[in-house]
């Protein structure tokens, strides 16, 4: 056999006893925070190989500027068995890449499309919600804002504002609700609440808070006036409110209505009738900024021929009188 013969023969039997091109790891998504890395890997036998970005090779004008490293290192010479590892910086530029390695001998085959998606300052919490438990603290519970698969939300911070002044106290929380104690009652207090992760600080959702005080008991005792429409009794209570807070009135008014004997004047029962702030039966008088003059028709409450005798319990969100 001649010399040119024998190499010929030498290189298809080198051709035939090489690896076929087969991914032994495809590129997987991956998430990172902005400021980490991404690392892409794609291991494969092959002769060849080239990464694209958006379906565009590395070298291309939209990929120059990414910042991106390729290191190549062969396992194998036999069998052409080689990593290639795409090193892409988490930045705002390089969210939502999508990253598909080719190999190739005689044939070209694809990975699946990969994707880097990079979390970045988080939005502000979503559904905040405030109860007041008492005199002298609230509950406040949120839901988070999004963030991405693998992305923890590391903690919150809640500032406490009297006035829009620096912040009273702050406070750090793992979770979604904490009871936050207040030192002043109609105060208007702001909470600043905040999501962090790696990145830092999220968005801020800003929320105005005033502690309520057990509303102030009226100063007299409700009077009932009496008028006489188509022959039947229209009653109506009236009686004066004190806001505890500038701007506010009790959330809803319990009238309490005792049968009363005529001569004896004790009680024979008591009957309890809820009416809220919104009853169409009330009739509710701005005079200032904390009085207000409240009447309510009651009269179907009311049984012909009898005696009562009539109480005001007022109740907001820190209890009642």
């Amino acid at each position: 056999m001649k010399v040119a013969e024998s190499v010929v023969v030498f290189a298809i039997l080198c051709i035939i006893s090489a690896q076929a091109a087969e991914f032994v790891e495809e590129p997987t998504s991956v998430n990172v925070t902005e400021g980490a890395t991404a690392i892409f890997n794609c291991t494969a036998y092959s002769l060849g190989f080239h990464w694209l970005i958006n379906d565009e090779i590395i070298e291309h004008p939209h990929n120059t500027q990414r910042g991106i490293q390729k290191i190549d290192t062969t396992i194998d010479d036999d069998t052409n068995l080689k990593i290639h590892l795409l090193i892409i910086p988490g930045t705002a530029k390089n969210n939502d890449l999508t990253i598909t390695c080719y190999v190739y001998d005689f044939i070209t085959i694809s990975s699946n499309p990969a994707r880097l998606l990079v979390q970045g300052l988080l939005d502000e919490v979503n559904d905040v919600n405030i109860t007041q438990l008492n005199t002298t603290s609230i509950e406040v519970s949120f839901t988070p804002p999004n963030t991405l698969i693998g992305i923890p939300i590391t903690n919150y911070s809640i500032d406490v504002l009297a006035d829009e002044e620096d912040p009273v106290i702050t406070y750090w929380i793992l979770h979604e609700n904490i009871i936050i104690h207040l030192n002043d009652s109609c105060v208007n207090y702001t909470l600043e609440i905040a999501a962090w992760n790696e990145v830092g600080r999220g968005d801020t959702e800003m929320i105005s808070v005033i502690l309520h005080q057990v509303p102030l008991e009226p100063p007299t005792t409700p009077n009932s006036e009496i008028q006489f429409i188509s022959e039947l009794p229209h009653v109506v209570l009236y009686t004066t409110i004190f806001s505890s807070c500038v701007g506010r009135i009790p959330d809803n008014i319990t009238i309490l209505l005792d049968p009363i004997n005529a001569f004896t004047n004790t009680p024979i029962a008591t009957c309890h009738h809820m009416y809220s702030c919104n009853d169409s039966r009330f009739t509710l008088t701005n005079t200032d900024d904390t009085v207000w003059m409240l009447s309510v028709n009651i009269s179907s409450d009311f049984l012909p021929g009898r005696h009562y005798r009539a109480q005001f319990v007022f109740r907001n969100k820190a209890g009642i009188t």
